[in-house]
């Protein structure tokens, strides 16, 4: 029996603090945004661009277009013969006022993604540089309000804020792989970074968009020192608060659009975020993440209770409340604050994502290697990459 009841704790608890969860979004949410700062900075949006999907123009136009009085956009793309430089070459014909274009080199010992946002870096003008990934469509005034952010210090707070981030949210999800992905992931971030900015410590931002400061980037030790890392966002967080510098999120939401996403990319996609987090993360942290969603626990309930002297309906009822319960959440959550109409087709996936979920926190266990743009590494301590 007592086993039993450890079982039921087990989901039980989790069950508890997820219902709290639009409590705490909202109590984010709730937080004016900042007022405008004295003079709007001269901002660069560094944009790493490899390739070309359907969406490529529509997020382009989006910062090209921003409601912002002083703004360059920069394309950093490797090599000349990408696909995506006919459509940027156009869009600069359109706005050479503010759209540029870099290349960069292939370097080994560089991320594809870092070695670009390096290349854009170095030819930026701006005061703020607001990097975005490529699939990103802004909002017509993301960047004010990410500027806003940048320049606002909490009343009683020792440490200036260094970057600021928006939610990166999954859209338009029209297969299983892309379900899997909104389902679980915006609902799980929103939630993710709201308790971080409620409760703190404010250490983290997204690294899909977000805006951040030259000098405090050079505080931290520049893109460079993360430009062997899979975990750029998370370990460049932790390098700007040791610098002094506080990662907060804004109210603002990136949309990604995701329509469509094999599972075997999906599988690779949440292999490399495990690593990440294995990683990271203290390791006593990490061995703990299944109990955040705890669906194949669950899922024993109505089987293993009964063995031990529980009544039938027990494990079913607390399997049926733990579902139920997850839904409520991701409702709720997608009602008032994500508003994707693409989610509520996907709902039902819930409960298998985090079955999958499982079992790739256990192959990251067992299986420390990624694929990388075709490139197998080893992730070692701290999410540094080592070449295999």
């Amino acid at each position: 029996m007592i086993f039993g009841y450890v079982l039921l704790a087990l989901v039980a608890l989790p069950t508890a603090a997820l219902l709290l969860a639009p409590w705490v979004v909202q109590a984010f949410y709730a937080q004016p945004e900042p007022k405008d700062p004295p003079e709007w900075p001269r901002v660069s949006v560094l944009k790493p661009v490899k390739g070309l999907d359907p969406a490529s123009e529509a997020g382009f136009r989006s910062f090209i277009d921003q409601d912002y009085p002083d703004l360059e956009v920069i394309f950093a793309v490797e090599g000349f013969d990408d696909p995506v430089l006919p459509l940027i070459e156009r869009l600069r014909a359109e706005r050479p006022d503010r759209v540029r274009l870099v290349h960069s080199t292939a370097r080994a010992d560089v991320m594809g993604k870092a070695n670009n946002v390096l290349a854009a870096q170095a030819a930026a003008t701006g005061q703020v540089y607001v990097s975005a990934d490529s699939d990103v469509i802004a909002g017509a005034r993301d960047v004010r309000r990410l500027v806003r952010a940048l320049y606002h210090r909490r009343s009683g707070s020792s440490r200036s804020v260094g970057a600021a981030g928006a939610l990166p949210v999954y859209r338009g999800m029209e297969d299983f792989g892309a379900g899997l992905m909104g389902a679980y992931y915006s609902p799980f971030m929103l939630i993710l970074y709201s308790l971080k900015n409620v409760f703190g410590p404010r250490d983290v931002f997204p690294g899909t968009y977000y805006a951040i400061l030259p000098e405090a980037l050079r505080a931290a030790g520049g893109w460079e020192r993360i430009s062997d890392n899979i975990a750029d966002d998370s370990t460049m967080g932790r390098y700007l608060w040791l610098a002094g510098f506080e990662s907060v999120m804004t109210h603002v939401m990136g949309s990604v659009p995701e329509p469509r996403k094999s599972l075997r990319e999906w599988w690779s996609h949440q292999h490399r975020w495990n690593l990440t987090y294995r990683a990271t993360l203290p390791l006593g942290v990490y061995i703990l993440e299944p109990f955040i969603h705890p669906m194949i626990l669950a899922l024993a309930l109505p089987f293993v209770l009964p063995a031990l002297g529980f009544a039938p309906g027990v494990g079913w009822l607390a399997l049926s409340g733990y579902v139920f319960a997850r839904w409520l959440v991701i409702g709720v959550l997608n009602l008032g604050f994500l508003k994707e109409p693409a989610l509520w087709r996907w709902l039902w996936v819930m409960p298998i994502s985090e079955i999958l979920l499982t079992g790739a926190w256990f192959r990251s266990l067992v299986q420390p290697v990624t694929v990388w743009r075709g490139v197998p590494y080893r992730v070692s301590r701290g999410g540094k990459l080592v070449r295999l």
